[in-house]
């Protein structure tokens, strides 16, 4: 274990500042968590590799400006969100249109079989609910964050947080449907 072994986020990050060492552990430490978060906004894990990588960069040229009163894992977050929506954006002006490949239901399937269905419509009913409702759902259930860590991050309040958390789930369930063994009841997805 190395002299930065047991710091906190905040002081590593000062030391970041002048210790590469320190910022590859911040970079050990966030690494995975920055990956999904990418990947949930921008839905190809190759682009989010190159948006979590990109979020780090931007991060380390911006270390001196980090304010420690905040959580950095907030500030890191906000900086990986923001950097995979811009790519979202440019790749969306890009491509006038985004083809999902169709899920063709099965004729009476079995409880394996709408489980294996339930994946791909899940993946496509993401892709097609708003953006930042897809942000707010991935970083409350893959993430754990609280409503209130998720609006500092987006710079939402935690009452829109929550709203937009309930909006997402009742999408995906309207999606969803009951042709995939969903309930359509959002709050329990």
């Amino acid at each position: 274990m190395d002299e930065t072994g047991g710091m906190e986020d905040a002081a590593l990050a000062r030391l970041a500042t002048e210790d590469e060492g320190a910022f590859e552990q911040l970079v050990s430490r966030y690494k995975d968590r920055v990956f999904r978060l990418c990947l949930s906004i921008v839905g190809d894990s190759g682009l989010a590799e190159d948006m979590a990588q990109e979020a780090f960069v931007r991060v380390h040229l911006n270390l001196a400006r980090y304010d420690a009163r905040h959580k950095f894992s907030a500030w890191l977050f906000r900086i990986a969100a923001n950097v995979s929506a811009t790519c979202l954006q440019r790749r969306r002006r890009e491509r006038a249109v985004i083809a999902l490949r169709p899920v063709v239901p099965l004729a009476a399937p079995d409880t394996q079989d709408r489980a294996a269905l339930a994946v791909p419509a899940l993946t496509q009913a993401l892709a097609a609910i708003p953006e930042r409702h897809r942000q707010v759902l991935t970083m409350r259930v893959c993430e754990g964050l609280t409503c209130r860590e998720i609006g500092e991050i987006l710079d939402m309040t935690p009452n829109a947080v929550s709203v937009a958390i309930y909006k997402a789930k009742q999408a995906i369930a309207e999606k969803m449907g009951a042709g995939h063994g969903m309930r359509r009841d959002p709050v329990a997805l």
